[in-house]
């Protein structure tokens, strides 16, 4: 009896563990997408005295860029191309909002972007990132 008891037991346990795991025994790759994904931007190398950390935070998400401001740097333009398509976005605006939200819809597929932001004055920020 206690045979019996404990394999019951065992495929019971065995069933409900190969349930959640079955994406996996079957192959299934496929990610959530992530809810924000961090792009790291860069200063141009123009003035080798200035720091190279840019005052810009960058994520990614779902068809849409978010740029939060650690200062204000005026008005700005900001282009993105993707380098796979040739398809490019540009927009200006103006930073003493704190935080923009950039739509990328109409240029977004799979591959290698990049994304300028250049001040009035002529500071140059980039980023480069990929879209999988």
């Amino acid at each position: 009896m206690k045979r019996i008891i404990l394999t019951i037991t065992l495929a019971i346990t065995c069933f409900v563990y190969a349930i959640p795991c079955s994406a996996f025994i079957c192959g299934d790759d496929e990610k959530e997408p992530t809810l924000h994904e961090p792009i790291v931007v860069r200063n141009d190398i123009t003035n080798f005295h200035r720091s190279l950390e840019a005052p810009i935070f960058a994520y990614y998400a779902t068809g849409t860029i978010s740029l939060d401001f650690v200062e204000n740097l005026g008005a700005i333009t900001v282009v993105v191309q993707n380098l796979t398509t040739g398809g490019q976005v540009v927009e200006l605006i103006d930073t003493g909002m704190g935080n923009v939200v950039i739509d990328i819809d109409s240029i977004l597929t799979v591959g290698d972007y990049y994304m300028s932001i250049t001040t009035m004055s002529g500071e140059v920020y980039y980023a480069e990132f990929t879209l999988e």
